[in-house]
């Protein structure tokens, strides 16, 4: 009987730790102009739901911020782009904390240089050093990458304030 009436009783309204939320890039993110420090907003794409509450609405704003920033460099290296995701709104307007990042490094070519280096100081040694000029690659992330998120622990929202999404 105990366990009947554990069974009946409505689930903890809880967002978990770990629950997804999938986001869209708003604008064209790129380490040759990125600076540390900026802020950088994303979208959400779906509602998340807990106990048919909607707590994430879809078209939120998630921010995220760029931790590193470097453009492409000499030496064939390629730039670097750090971003991570700080937090989302809620539907009552509180941060909920996520985690994900987004951390592409570009198309070095420090070893084609090295190798082409090696063969051409063996057949003509005075190009080699026509190599060292070499630039990498700059990181772009493009306006509309899709990434997905994680709520980072538990976050108990207050039920009165979201209301109930009416399935059909």
């Amino acid at each position: 009987m105990a366990a009947l009436a554990a069974t009946a009783q409505p689930s903890p309204f809880v967002l978990h730790d770990g629950t997804p939320v999938r986001l869209r890039l708003g604008r064209n993110l790129s380490s040759h102009d990125a600076q540390t420090g900026e802020t950088v907003d994303y979208e959400v794409l779906d509602d998340v739901q807990v106990n048919d509450h909607v707590v994430i609405k879809r078209g939120a704003t998630a921010l995220a911020t760029v931790t590193e920033a470097q453009p492409k460099r000499r030496l064939g290296r390629g730039g670097k782009l750090d971003v991570t995701l700080d937090y989302v709104r809620l539907v009552d307007g509180d941060k909920v904390a996520l985690r994900a990042i987004k951390d592409p490094t570009g198309g070095g070519h420090t070893g084609a240089m090295t190798g082409a280096m090696v063969a051409t100081a063996i057949v003509l040694w005075p190009a080699a050093p026509l190599f060292l000029l070499m630039h990498g690659k700059d990181i772009t992330i493009p306006k509309g990458t899709e990434i997905t998120a994680y709520v980072n622990g538990e976050v108990p929202p207050n039920p009165a304030k979201f209301t109930v999404e009416v399935k059909e």
